[in-house]
């Protein structure tokens, strides 16, 4: 049961996190801006639970954590794998094809099936890529991202997205296959029907229960972290890992077959980014030979972003 103070504005949401997972986010059933008591049902592992509790308002959001100790150390196991793999590289409107995204979006399925797989019961995989049965198009893009609301509070999210990421004002634009610019605007604004925003994506992670984990292949992905986006990832604990920083662009390499992050990202999955050597790599090892490995293939060009959880560091694979 938790009780709400009496806020200068009218609570709009409530979300609760326990060990990095999204468990509990509704509108629903909450006090106005005189407060409250709300009561809840979340489920926690045995041992120590990390919880944390965000009340969301038009003036932002706030965080309260706590720590809760249950008998019998042992951690929840986790059930269900749910990946999300879109890659495109044959632009219907204008001319910028690129030559690996669906390799990419292709080879991160099978490695994440493989060594994050070995962490799970189950593997759901959605595969949306040219030269594949499901065509990157926004409509089969939006789609796909639907899968995420089957996700419950032990099971794990991986969304990957390799192909053109576009700036366009202060906002972050994935673009689809039909992708296409309005008429009449001079080539300054997107239809936002045929283009993914990373606002949105990102609304519909932080709303997706489980642990989430967004990894962006695209030029300019860092712009996805801006001040407000990156307190928007740490609130809902989402683990985003990104191609490039704000200033610099994403790679292709024909003699690696794959987008320069894409391979040290493989590669790092595979084993390569364990440091400990003890068969399982961590998020926070894997975002450090990511950023190593794509600095040295680049000459310090390309500088990825890898942002981690509060709730601390967890494994990603096994291998």
């Amino acid at each position: 049961s938790l009780s709400l103070a009496a806020t200068s504005q009218a609570p709009e949401r409530l979300g609760v996190i326990v060990n990095g997972r999204n468990t509990y986010s509704s509108a629903d059933g909450l006090p106005g801006a005189g407060g409250g008591d709300v009561t809840i049902e979340i489920a926690g592992a045995p041992g120590r639970n990390l919880i944390e509790i965000n009340l969301e308002n038009p003036v932002g959001i706030t965080t309260q954590r706590i720590a809760v100790t249950a008998p019998d150390v042992s951690e929840l196991q986790r059930t269900r794998l749910f990946v999300v793999s879109i890659g495109v590289d044959d632009y219907q409107s204008f001319d910028q094809d690129l030559n690996f995204a669906a390799a990419d979006a292709k080879a991160i399925l099978a490695s994440a099936n493989k060594f994050a797989g070995r962490l799970h019961q189950v593997v759901i995989g959605r595969l949306v890529a040219d030269g594949q049965p499901i065509e990157p198009t926004a409509d089969n893009v939006r789609k796909a991202l639907e899968l995420l609301g089957q996700a419950r509070s032990n099971d794990t999210v991986i969304v990957f997205l390799a192909g053109h990421g576009i700036n366009e004002g202060a906002d972050y634009l994935f673009l689809p296959r039909d992708a296409r610019l309005v008429a009449g605007t001079d080539n300054k604004r997107w239809d936002p029907q045929t283009v993914i925003n990373w606002r949105k994506l990102q609304d519909t992670l932080a709303a997706t229960k489980g642990r989430r984990i967004m990894v962006i292949d695209t030029c300019h992905a860092g712009n996805a972290f801006n001040p407000r986006l990156v307190k928007d990832a740490d609130d809902a604990n989402i683990t985003v890992l990104a191609a490039t920083d704000a200033d610099t662009l994403a790679e292709e390499r024909a003699a690696l077959g794959h987008g320069v992050f894409t391979h040290a990202l493989l590669k790092g999955l595979g084993g390569a980014a364990d440091a400990g050597s003890d068969g399982a790599v961590g998020a926070a090892e894997l975002g450090k030979f990511i950023k190593q490995s794509v600095r040295g293939l680049t000459d310090g060009k390309q500088s990825p972003v890898a942002h981690l959880p509060v709730s601390g560091d967890f494994t990603v694979s096994k291998y």
